[in-house]
C-alpha cells in the first residue's frame, strides 16, 4: 500500500477492528498524513506540539487501492468483530488478531482493578472534607481552582490512572472542586469542559463483567454528561444566536451531546443537534466534519448511530494508547502534548470517514 495524502477515518463503532488497523496500516503507510500543519490552536485546554509520525515498513496488500490510515482514532463503542482465519494466514491477520486480544486485555485489567474503586456518590462527603481541610476552596478563583483540578488529574494518571487501585482519590477530588466552581459559575464553560474531562478520566463508557465477557453500560454518561453537555449547548445556541460567532470548542460539545442522545436513544434530540453542527460547520471552521455528521444524522433518522473520534493521537505508544479507550469523542486524556493528540482535519484537510460496511470491504480486501 502506498502512502497517500489522503486518510481514511475509521468509525468507532467498531473499536477494537478499527484500532488494530489503525495500528497496522500505519506501518503500510503514513509517510505524509501527519506532516500537515496543525491548528495553531485547535482546543483551549489540551494540544499542541505534533511531530510528524515515523514511517513503517509496508504490508503486502491484495489490493492497491485500499488505503486507511492507522493510528487514526481512539475508538470509544463496544463491538468486537471477530476476524475469519485466512487461507494462507498472512502476518496481516496475525498481527490484527493479536492487538485485538491485547486491547481486550488491557481494558478487563481496567476493569478489574476499577471495580476495587469505591462508587463516587459514596466517598464524595468524606473526600470533600479533606479538600475543605487542605484548600480554601471559598476563596479560590476559577483560575486557580482549575490549576489545582490539573494538579489532581496529574496525579492521578502518574499513580497509574485506571490501573491503580488508590489513583481514584485524586480524580474525585478534582470533580468535587470542578463541580462547587460549577456550581459556583454553571455558564463558565471552560469549567464545564474540564469538569466533562475529569469525570471521563476515571469513568469508561462500558466496562467488563468481573470474570465475565459482559458488557455494562455507565450510567454517568447518560444521566450526569449528558446534563452537562446539554446545558452548554442550550447556552451556546443562545450566544450564537445572539451574534457570537461559534468556535471549535462549541463543535467539540455539542458533538459529544450528539453521540449521548443517540446513545439514549434519543434521537430526535440528537438530530437537532447535529443539524445545529451541520448548518454552523462553515461559520465554526469545522466543515472537516461534514461528512460524518451527515452520516451520522442519516443514522440517527434510522433510528441507530454513527460513531466517530475527533482527535487522533499522532505518537502513541500501543498498545499503552487503549487505556484512553472508550470514552467520549471529546476526551484526551494524560500529556496530550506528549501523545501528539490532535483533531483529526489538523493531520489531513481532506479526511474521508468510513462506515462500518466500508470497514468491512477493505477488511476483506487484505485477507
Amino acid at each position: 500500500m502506498k502512502a497517500t495524502g489522503k486518510i481514511k477515518v475509521l468509525v468507532a463503532i467498531i473499536p477494537v477492528l478499527v484500532l488494530a488497523g489503525v495500528l497496522l496500516l500505519h506501518r503500510a503507510g503514513h509517510e505524509k498524513a501527519l506532516d500537515a500543519p496543525t491548528n495553531p490552536n485547535p482546543v483551549h485546554d489540551r494540544k499542541s506540539e505534533v511531530a510528524p509520525a515515523e514511517p513503517g515498513k509496508k504490508i503486502p496488500s491484495q489490493n492497491s487501492s485500499v488505503r486507511m490510515n492507522t493510528k487514526k482514532l481512539i475508538n470509544t463503542e463496544d463491538e468486537i468483530i471477530e476476524p475469519d482465519l485466512p487461507s494462507p494466514f498472512n502476518n496481516y491477520k496475525l498481527d490484527l488478531i493479536l492487538t485485538q486480544a491485547q486491547a481486550k486485555q488491557l481494558w478487563q485489567a481496567q476493569d478489574k482493578v476499577m471495580s476495587t474503586w469505591p462508587v463516587y456518590s459514596d466517598v464524595q462527603q468524606q473526600l470533600h472534607k479533606e479538600l475543605l481541610a487542605r484548600l480554601d476552596i471559598d476563596n479560590l478563583s476559577d483560575e486557580e481552582i482549575i490549576q489545582s483540578v490539573l494538579e489532581f488529574r496529574e496525579n492521578f494518571w502518574q499513580a497509574g490512572g485506571c490501573l491503580s487501585s488508590t489513583s481514584y482519590r485524586d480524580a474525585y477530588m478534582a470533580r468535587i472542586l470542578l463541580e462547587y466552581a460549577h456550581r459556583r459559575n454553571p455558564e463558565n464553560m471552560s469549567i464545564t469542559d474540564e469538569l466533562v474531562e475529569t469525570i471521563l478520566s476515571a469513568e469508561t463508557l462500558w466496562k467488563y463483567e468481573t470474570n465475565s465477557n459482559k458488557k455494562i453500560r455507565n450510567s454517568q454518561y447518560r444521566e450526569v454528561l449528558l446534563k452537562l453537555r446539554s446545558a452548554q449547548f442550550e447556552q451556546i445556541k443562545k450566544e450564537v444566536e445572539q451574534g457570537r460567532i461559534p468556535a471549535w470548542e462549541d463543535f467539540i460539545r455539542a458533538n459529544d451531546l450528539a453521540h449521548l442522545l443517540g446513545r439514549s436513544e434519543d434521537y430526535e434530540s440528537a438530530q437537532e443537534v447535529t443539524r445545529w453542527l451541520i448548518h454552523e460547520a462553515d461559520r465554526g471552521g469545522w466543515n472537516g466534519y461534514t461528512e460524518p455528521l451527515n452520516k451520522l444524522q442519516q443514522a440517527l433518522i434510522e433510528g441507530s448511530n454513527f460513531n466517530y473520534n475527533i482527535y487522533i493521537p499522532a505518537k502513541s505508544d500501543y498498545p499503552q494508547e487503549f487505556r484512553y479507550a472508550r470514552r467520549l469523542p471529546s476526551f484526551k486524556g494524560p500529556h496530550p502534548e506528549k501523545r501528539g493528540v490532535i483533531p483529526v482535519h489538523a493531520s489531513e484537510p481532506n479526511p474521508v470517514w468510513l462506515s462500518r460496511q466500508e470497514i468491512r470491504e477493505q477488511y476483506n480486501q487484505v485477507k
